[in-house]
């Protein structure tokens, strides 16, 4: 899966192809989107990437689980292969934009 990105210089756009992660990798891609939806009841939710699909976190992937995302806020995560939906990605250490990531592992839910 490759996730494509577009960037405009001057008067012309280039394409830019990020290969999304895969089982077994050991990088995460780190990427940015807003968060477009969170059940705190549920502990789970969605981020929009812009022309890409929705990424599923769980609270248990949140940099700060006390201080969760709020719905429209932009996010930086690491993008990885979802544990519990094969084929599907799911996001990694959630946190606002501009904090820097905290050591989380690669437990979580996903």
């Amino acid at each position: 899966m490759m996730s494509e990105q577009r960037m405009e210089t001057g008067s012309q756009e280039t394409s830019t192809k990020t290969p999304a992660p895969e089982a077994g990798k050991a990088e995460p891609v780190e990427v940015t989107g807003t968060v477009k939806s969170y059940q705190s009841d549920k502990g789970f939710g969605f981020i929009a990437r812009h022309g890409e699909a929705d990424v599923f976190f769980h609270i248990s992937n949140l940099a700060n689980p006390e201080a969760p995302p709020e719905v429209g806020q932009r996010v930086r995560f690491a993008l990885v292969p979802s544990k519990k939906k094969p084929g599907t990605l799911a996001a990694l250490n959630v946190r606002p934009e501009g904090e820097a990531p905290r050591e989380i592992g690669s437990q979580g839910h996903g």
